[in-house]
């Protein structure tokens, strides 16, 4: 983001500087510098430019890959964590059904011993 900050700099200094120019000219024709000397100035500055346009460029390429490979990252933890919640939860069912099962067993072994008992003491 630095690039684009340089940048958008760079762009007002240009701006700038060709209405400095032109100002001058109007105040006093005879202090305009020749035409050569603006024509380097303006190239050394777009020379300038460019290579901040490329810098920045390469610093947008790399961000945009950063945040690939995070997105990446974010969707295989999403998955990882989805997953494990799925066999967490089917675990639990499992553990209640267990527990369910295992009530229904007493209940019957204790309604049958109850009927035993209950056979055994009506006996003379």
């Amino acid at each position: 983001m630095v690039g684009l900050s340089i940048s958008a700099v760079l762009l007002f200094f240009i701006t700038a500087s060709g209405v400095r120019i032109a100002q001058k000219y109007q105040q006093d024709p005879a202090s305009l510098p020749s035409a050569e000397v603006i024509i380097e100035y303006f190239s050394v500055l777009g020379i300038i430019g460019a290579v901040i346009l490329v810098f920045t460029f390469f610093a947008l390429r790399r961000h945009a890959m950063r945040e690939s490979a995070l997105l990446a990252k974010e969707s295989e933890s999403r998955r990882n964590t989805e997953l494990l919640q799925d066999i967490l939860t089917h675990d639990m069912r499992n553990y209640n059904q267990i527990a369910e099962s295992n009530a229904e067993m007493l209940r019957d072994i204790s309604t049958r011993a109850r009927f035993h008992w209950q056979m055994l003491s009506s006996k003379p």
